[in-house]
């Protein structure tokens, strides 16, 4: 299969494992966080492109065997989440890394400064342009405790056996400040309280976000979306509804435009926009719903709507007009990968998505998961009314989750993590 002109030729190599150290904490920062070379597994090219990022060799959480490549930066840098049986064998572990693009090696989160040892490992959540990492520990005292993590991992809360102070980090900016939540869970009914960390030479500062639920993201202005609010400076803005009752932010760019649902007066959920004060219904593809999912630095948006036949098609709208992206001849397709609770995600709209703030670049380039004809799910690129079909690792299933400035796309394809970078592989 050809490979685009605009894909991007590498993704780094393995090489020797002392250099990809090296390179890596370049990168990445101090010597805290070591650097892996790939277990034997990685490497493998398939005939649509695919580099198979393989799983991290197992350090204390039992044998690795499940990896999901989840975002992607502009250098190349991979974040990678993996789970698999617990040393008991009786729960699920958790663990999270960067695929170091230049050196070709993993960086393995490791535990966050301040609080107790890992039990289960990391939730990750979004990586930035500096290869910082936005994640939550699970900790020993069954607590959590988010972070940002960049060649040490900065907790946010110090968490003991009595003092059970629990935080989730939920998004992260290009300057290291992470937005998430904090929980007194030794309290009864104690609410989930919105904040954002702010690290810096100094060490980690905190501020209470007043007037906003759960912040959903933050961009590099500082701005935060949740629920119903823009959150900047200390003043928390109504985005105001489409008609209806309820209105849900999920994504905010560098430019302050935001995007994500809006109930309308007849109760369905549509798509919106929203700028300078104006919020403004995206409509849907002929059928009952829609939502945005994600938004590029000029303001073209991604989502997911409803057609006339009841199906869930991708969408792109281009700043005038919403585009169908069609299928790979099936019967849906969805921008990034389909909600895991959602099951009926070939016909239902899921407004409370995970972040696929990157599933659309700045060239109008957009992932995702569809049906093929034969009844597969694989991850797609899509660009100018042509949706490519990315294929798998092995089996029958994949998906797409992010894409960067170069056209370079990660996703899972049977448990498995990949970059699909053609000119990386033959």
């Amino acid at each position: 299969m050809d490979a685009p002109a605009d894909m991007a030729p590498d993704v780094g190599g393995g090489g020797d494992a002392g250099d990809a150290s090296a390179d890596a904490q370049a990168d990445l920062g101090p010597s805290e966080w070591s650097c892996q070379p790939p277990d034997g597994g990685v490497g493998g090219c398939t005939p649509s492109g695919l580099f198979d990022l393989g799983a991290l060799p197992p350090r204390g959480l039992g044998t690795m065997q499940v990896s999901e490549a989840i975002d992607i930066n502009d250098a190349g840098d991979i974040l990678m989440a993996h789970k698999g049986a617990s040393l008991t064998g009786q729960s699920t572990a958790y663990s999270a890394a960067v695929w170091v693009a230049k050196s070709g090696c993993w960086v393995l989160l490791g535990s966050p400064s301040g609080t107790l040892a890992l039990q289960t490992g990391w939730l990750a959540t979004a990586l930035n342009a500096r290869s910082s990492v936005a994640a939550t520990a699970q900790l020993v005292n069954s607590t959590n405790d988010g972070a940002v993590c960049n060649g040490t991992c900065s907790g946010f809360t110090t968490s003991t056996t009595s003092m059970r102070i629990a935080s989730t980090a939920i998004a992260i900016n290009d300057a290291d400040q992470v937005v998430g939540l904090e929980q007194d869970i030794s309290v009864t009914l104690a609410p989930s309280v919105p904040y954002i960390w702010t690290r810096t030479a100094a060490g980690l500062s905190r501020q209470q976000l007043f007037g906003i639920g759960p912040p959903a993201d933050i961009n590099d202005a500082g701005q935060v979306v949740g629920g119903s609010v823009l959150w900047q400076a200390g003043t928390a803005q109504d985005l105001g509804t489409l008609g209806g009752t309820s209105t849900g932010a999920v994504a905010i760019n560098a430019s302050g435009r935001v995007i994500g649902y809006g109930s309308t007066a007849d109760g369905s959920r549509h798509a919106f926009w929203w700028e300078a004060g104006v919020i403004h219904d995206l409509g849907t593809l002929g059928g009952a719903e829609s939502s945005a999912v994600a938004i590029n630095s000029s303001g073209q948006i991604a989502g997911n709507s409803n057609v006339a036949g009841g199906s869930v098609h991708a969408f792109f709208w281009d700043g005038t007009m919403m585009h169908d992206l069609g299928t790979l001849g099936g019967d849906a397709s969805v921008v990034g990968v389909p909600t895991p609770f959602n099951t009926n995600w070939q016909t239902k709209i899921a407004p409370l998505v995970p972040t696929y703030k990157h599933a659309v670049n700045d060239a109008g380039q957009v992932v995702g998961t569809s049906v093929t004809a034969a009844g597969e799910v694989h991850g797609f690129v899509w660009q100018a009314g042509t949706m490519r079909d990315l294929g798998t690792l092995s089996g029958t299933d994949s998906n797409a989750a992010a894409i960067n400035a170069s056209g370079q796309v990660v996703g899972s394809s049977n448990g498995h993590g990949y970059v699909y970078a053609p000119g990386r592989c033959p």
